[in-house]
């Protein structure tokens, strides 16, 4: 009882600074791509937004599923003060990268050279700049959430990018003469990410354990191997599943379609916002529970996020489902076409988040094959009910084959989960003090 209470203690304030941040990233977030859609024209949006997809879906397949493994078993060997270990993972995946890395680089650039036009020929290295930064700010968040420094792990990307990107959006208005295409939002996107790497490195740097330092290097590579390769094809899966779509609408039906439904996507945010705040608190509380067996801990820290994310989910869907025309033409005029769709998503949101984190309790446990079979029939269903219902329903037939699949992936791991860890991660649950 007395380990509950300082534990509470401890997530309730990692919770309030986690919530602090998530805000002001939504708030940023939301504001660059309002300005963003703005000083482009709707089809130009569509091919930014489907250009910004691209930059996630190939920094994922670069990291070749080091950052869930990173963060899972670091976490791990903190909490056993296995620095050998740890040392020896973190010199492992970085070679790794290093190599994907290289390897990517020049196959991006063999293929700008021999089919991308010239006029075309800037935007795709800046994507191919983004696309490396990107990868690198994977792992180094990735370390520090299994170190336990989650606000050192999420500010650079979610509150400094964006700010920096507002602001050079902002100087550009004082500069006539810019031309603001969408190589301009590329490279705007860009200063943001440098800008961010550059802090998140320094974050690392002084929340690495100083004891590595003297310690020699143990390997497990076996067991590396063969987890990389689960996170690898969950990571794909994921961002496929979160991008695909994105691409289907723009190619089903048009690019303005396309920049209308990133616009519903990025308004659907907002409900799983708690959920998402908890769950980067409890991320590696997680994996070191597991790896103590203290499962009684691990059930208070999954209905802890689930509560508290389905709370917060329910106040911020009233809004969202009774005024989506308004919420939507904050992205100019035009967008309100995209109000049933966004109502569609919303409910699917909605059973996103009373079913609770269930994938991060498979993939934290070492049971991430589970969460990988859930989350390859969602894209399964998805990609097919999109190329069925798409051109013939439009953004209406995306949003419902979208939130079909988030809820029969959702029944599965919950399912899963229970079978597997014993846990209830569902939101409808009573703790006994």
């Amino acid at each position: 009882m007395h380990k509950i209470r300082v534990v509470k203690t401890d997530l309730f304030r990692d919770t309030i600074f986690m919530f602090f941040l998530k805000v002001s990233s939504a708030i940023l977030g939301i504001a660059s791509n309002i300005i963003f859609a703005r000083i482009l024209s709707m089809e130009e949006y569509g091919v930014f937004v489907q250009l910004i997809a691209s930059v996630t879906i190939l920094a994922t397949i670069i990291a070749i599923g080091s950052p869930s493994l990173l963060t899972r078993e670091v976490a791990s060997y903190k909490a056993h003060e296995s620095w050998e270990l740890l040392k020896g993972l973190v010199i492992w995946s970085s070679k790794r990268l290093l190599f994907s890395g290289l390897v990517s680089v020049v196959l991006c650039l063999l293929i700008m050279v021999l089919y991308v036009p010239k006029y075309l020929q800037l935007s795709g290295l800046l994507v191919l700049l983004l696309i490396l930064i990107s990868v690198i700010n994977q792992i180094r968040a990735a370390i520090l959430r299994g170190l336990h420094s989650v606000i050192a792990a999420d500010l650079p990307d979610q509150v400094l990018q964006p700010s920096i990107i507002l602001l050079t959006l902002g100087v550009s208005f004082w500069i006539s003469s810019i031309n603001k295409d969408v190589s301009f939002c590329l490279l705007a996107s860009l200063l943001g990410s440098i800008f961010s790497l550059i802090i998140g490195l320094l974050f690392l740097y002084k929340a690495w354990p100083p004891i590595t330092k003297a310690t020699k290097i143990k390997v497990d590579i076996d067991l590396w191997n063969k987890s990389s390769k689960i996170f690898f094809m969950i990571s794909v899966l994921s961002i496929v599943d979160s991008q695909i779509v994105t691409l289907l609408v723009g190619y089903f039906s048009d690019a303005i379609s396309a920049g209308i439904f990133q616009a519903c996507t990025r308004l659907v945010v907002l409900v799983v916002f708690g959920l998402v705040i908890v769950n980067t608190t409890i991320l590696p509380r997680i994996a070191s529970a597991w790896s103590q067996k203290d499962i009684i801990y691990m059930q208070y820290l999954v209905t802890y996020a689930a509560k508290n994310g389905s709370y917060f989910a329910i106040i911020s869907c009233a809004p969202l489902l009774v005024f989506p025309e308004w919420f939507l033409g904050l992205f100019g005029s035009g967008y309100e076409s995209g109000s049933m769709a966004l109502r569609i998503l919303l409910i699917g949101q909605l059973v996103n988040t009373i079913s609770g984190p269930c994938g991060i309790i498979l993939t934290m446990t070492g049971h991430q094959i589970f969460a990988f079979k859930a989350l390859a029939l969602s894209v399964l269903v998805s990609i097919t009910s999109n190329t069925l219902l798409i051109p013939r329903l439009g953004l209406t037939g995306a949003a419902i084959s979208v939130a079909t699949s988030m809820i029969i992936w959702n029944l599965l791991m919950v399912y899963w989960v229970k079978k597997k860890t014993g846990i209830l991660s569902t939101a409808f649950i009573r703790l006994k003090q």
